[in-house]
């Protein structure tokens, strides 16, 4: 076996490795978004969603957690593992990443050139989220964050114009169910 050829099925075989490790024998604070994406690029995005979801689901968890944060990275590894997800798991990443939308609009809105639509981004989803009009302290705390944020650094202007308008829309419509 020449080592060109070696070298080719030892580094994804390390990497894999590697993940397991991090993943499953460390503490929940080790899980990092940058471990996430090497894997992610050195093998294949459906081992590394195996891995998060193994043992009862505790990484998947603490990546949707990291998700919320809206920290840029954790957004990038959301990006990238969002089209090997099945539909379960992919709208429970869609809501954690529609969670993060108060803290880092920007970057959140910068995922509607990424497979996410404005709608899955500007969407309530916390406790409370019904067909009502939707949990009112998020549309508050995302109306807010969103009318804060200069035109100038949204990364897709009509997203942004398009995503204060639905929750606008969605705040409204509580309101007039809530009643006097």
């Amino acid at each position: 076996m020449d080592l060109r050829r070696w070298f080719t099925l030892f580094v994804p075989l390390l990497m894999l490795s590697l993940l397991a490790s991090v993943l499953r024998p460390t503490p929940p604070e080790s899980l990092s978004p940058e471990v996430l994406l090497a894997a992610i690029e050195e093998v294949r995005a459906s081992r590394v969603i195996d891995e998060l979801l193994a043992d009862d689901g505790h990484y998947w968890h603490q990546f949707l957690q990291g998700v919320e944060s809206g920290e840029l990275a954790w957004l990038g590894a959301a990006a990238q593992l969002r089209p090997m997800l099945s539909v379960v798991h992919g709208q429970a990443l869609e809501r954690a990443v529609a969670r993060a939308l108060p803290r880092a609009p920007a970057s959140v809105l910068a995922l509607s050139r990424q497979g996410f639509s404005v709608r899955q981004l500007c969407t309530p989803v916390g406790e409370g989220s019904s067909q009502n009009g939707g949990d009112r302290k998020w549309l508050d705390a995302a109306e807010k964050a969103l009318s804060e944020m200069a035109r100038d650094s949204s990364p897709d202007e009509s997203a942004h114009t398009a995503c204060l308008a639905r929750i606008r829309m969605l705040s409204k419509a509580a309101l007039s169910h809530s009643g006097p």
